[in-house]
Parts: structure tokens; sequence; C-alpha cells
């Protein structure tokens, strides 16, 4: 299986690893140089392997941002998705839609699966693919994100990706939760005139 590994803290790197990882005196100069920091993840795929594109995920600027907890949980997630893709022969940047679905049904539905979970921790899940999956779409790492997402206008006219399980029916919430299906519609900036069937919104 696919595990992760986390660059230790300088006080670490410049101690404990030198001792134990004997001719590598240098590996904190090294893994600087490779724009390696401190609570940086390291994929490690079943045959000891590392995944350059998954080490620049996560060096972006994006992933960065992301609180401690968020990296170890999506770190987590994405793991447990490139274990599944493994045992099919596929490569992370070779899945597609289908692959997603499977996977899906496996986590959540699989009676063969004893460890199903729930819709919401498959939530935040999809959202940690759908972060590696756009980071590696808009750098061309990817022609196509495999994650199934919808492309929705907000009400300020911005048009943003939404999973199709986050949209609800927009009478059944305010006006500043909604979001308009800009392939359906077009955006209507008088909130009294929101009457088409056409207005989604993002279930919170």
């Amino acid at each position: 299986m696919w595990r992760v590994f986390w660059v230790p803290q300088d006080a670490v790197r410049a101690g404990v690893r030198r001792r134990v990882l004997a001719g590598w005196d240098d590996l904190p100069r090294r893994e600087d140089a490779a724009g390696v920091r401190a609570g940086d993840a390291i994929f490690l795929s079943p045959n000891y392997g590392v995944d350059p594109l998954l080490g620049l995920y996560v060096q972006s600027a994006m992933f960065r941002k992301y609180t401690a907890e968020t990296k170890r949980n999506y770190a987590t997630d994405i793991a447990l998705l490139l274990t599944f893709l493994w045992g099919r022969g596929r490569a992370w940047t070779d899945a597609v839609e289908r692959d997603l679905e499977d996977y899906e049904h496996w986590r959540r539905f699989a009676p063969g699966n004893p460890n199903r979970i729930g819709g919401t921790k498959w939530d935040r899940e999809l959202a940690a693919f759908a972060s590696l999956y756009g980071w590696a779409v808009k750098n061309g790492h990817v022609t196509r994100n495999p994650v199934a997402m919808k492309q929705v206008r907000g009400r300020n006219g911005e048009v943003v990706a939404v999973h199709p399980s986050k949209l609800a029916h927009w009478g059944t919430l305010k006006p500043h939760h909604c979001v308009l299906c800009h392939t359906r519609s077009l955006f209507h900036p008088g909130y009294a005139s929101w009457s088409c069937s056409t207005w989604v919104a993002l279930a919170s």
C-alpha cells in the first residue's frame, strides 16, 4: 500500500536523521535545494518509489496554505486512493471517472468492505481528490479531472466547479447561499426575481 511520511522539523533533520542515515550528512541541504520543507508530505509507493508529481503537489502554494490537520487528512485520503488505483495497475495520472466511481462504491457501499464510510467522510475524501486533480489539471500534468464536477456561476458572476453531491434546490436555502448553473440559465442580479428552477445551492 501507499504510505505517507512527513519531513521532520529542522532540529530533527540536523540531528537524529544524521545519525540514522550514515553518509547522508548533507540531507537537509539536498532537501532545501529540492524545495522540500519541514512538514511536507512524502508519498511512498508499494515498491518504494517516490512520485515526483505528488512531491510538487505537496510543495505547491495551495497545499502549503492548508492547516496541518487538513494536510494530514488530505494526504491520508490520497494515499488510500493511490493504493486502490495501484491494485488496478493504474497510475493516479491515468485515472478516469469510472475509477473514482468504483472507489466510492468500495469505500461506501461494497458488502465486502468491513470498513465502509459515511457520506460526510466521503465528502472530505472527495475534497482531497478534487484538490489534487484540480492542481494537476491547472498545471498541465493531467488533461482531465476524473472527479466529476459541475460548473456553476456564483451570485457575483464567478464560475466555480462543484461536485454534484453539493448541489441542492435553491428554494430550501437563503439567497446568499445560492449559485446558478451557468450552462442552463443566466445570472439575474435581482434577488426578488429568483424564481427560476435552475437555481441551485451549495449544501452546507
